[in-house]
């Protein structure tokens, strides 16, 4: 089965970000992740951009105007503060963006993701079947 093609808002933002070197673009969540070097920097989630950010990055942005991704489960309303928008200023002005953009990326490659393995997935998974949960 091939890859799903991004859509065009979502190349768009790629087209956006080409100065910060070559961008894995992937499904994710029903939305796409940006990544480089193997760690995601970035998502368009629900038609918005969003940096992946934590700590004092997170803060900063936010300080700036960001706001974090929201969504709806059942009877209330759920903040997910790692993944905030670049300040509203900067959406116009392709060079604020990218710099927002790299310092995710930086942060991101400094504070890499423990990998898991696809059988440690799996005997996660099969753990649970059998304990009933």
């Amino acid at each position: 089965m091939p890859a799903a093609e991004p859509p065009e808002y979502v190349r768009h933002c790629l087209d956006r970000l080409a100065p910060l070197g070559p961008i894995e673009c992937r499904r994710f969540f029903g939305g796409w992740q940006f990544r480089i070097g193997g760690e995601q920097f970035a998502a368009v989630l629900r038609k918005e951009f969003y940096l992946r950010a934590a700590g004092p990055l997170q803060a900063e942005i936010a300080a700036a105007g960001g706001r974090p991704f929201r969504y709806s489960r059942r009877d209330r309303e759920v903040e997910v503060p790692g993944y905030i928008t670049p300040p509203e200023e900067c959406l116009d002005d392709d060079e604020a963006f990218c710099d927002w953009a790299r310092r995710a990326l930086e942060q991101a490659l400094a504070n890499p993701k423990p990998k898991r393995s696809r059988g440690a997935a799996r005997k996660r998974r099969q753990g649970k079947a059998d304990s009933g949960g």
